[in-house]
């Protein structure tokens, strides 16, 4: 079960700043916004920092970091969804076909299972597999691959038509009942969800 985590005091704040980037100009400043755009929330402080550098706010440039003085309201979106938007945003059609698919599916996912699943040309897929990765969108496990947010994993799963959404269930589903699934009680889950598939009630 996981804990919820207190909000951050401004000090703390900086703290957690100052761990990202170091002692650089500007720092007190970005910390301070960082802080009122997140309310304290240590999870979307972590977002917005990785929000600036995937957007080229700050910089590492000489051996430091290097942080803006001042920062365009627009520029740092105040909503988590919208810096989950920006993030999806980033990347390329194919890797956005492929988490897509993936979203239907909340735990972790082997390679294998990724190659079964995918829409994708083996030669597109390990790239798009990089780039998702890259982005912060998946975070790779012992036991395969898993969505770093569940947020982002709901709007992709948005994303998805009725066509392709049939299609993808239909494709984990099989795959599980082919010998992922262990338990007979997961296994009448996924067969029901078939038949249901099947009968055009996606």
């Amino acid at each position: 079960m996981r804990v919820p985590l207190p909000p951050l005091s401004e000090l703390e704040t900086l703290e957690l700043t100052r761990s990202l980037f170091g002692e650089t100009p500007h720092l007190r400043r970005v910390a301070t916004l960082l802080h009122e755009r997140s309310s304290g929330n240590p999870a979307h402080t972590m977002e917005l920092a990785e929000h600036m550098l995937r957007t080229g706010l700050a910089r590492y440039a000489g051996g430091a970091w290097v942080l803006p003085q001042d920062v365009a309201d627009e520029a740092l979106p105040l909503e988590r969804l919208k810096v989950h938007a920006a993030k999806l945003s980033r990347l390329s059609q194919a890797a956005r076909r492929l988490a897509q698919v993936l979203s239907l599916y909340e735990g972790p996912l082997s390679l294998p299972r990724f190659r079964r699943l995918s829409e994708l040309a083996p030669t597109e897929l390990f790239g798009a597999l990089e780039l998702l990765v890259y982005e912060g969108v998946l975070i790779g496990s012992e036991d395969g691959y898993r969505f770093l947010q569940s947020d982002v994993r709901r709007l992709l799963a948005d994303e998805l038509d009725a066509e392709r959404r049939s299609r993808a269930h239909r494709a984990l589903g099989e795959d599980m009942l082919a010998g992922g699934v262990r338990s007979s009680a997961e296994k009448l889950r996924v067969a029901k969800r078939l038949v249901s598939i099947r009968n055009g009630d996606s």
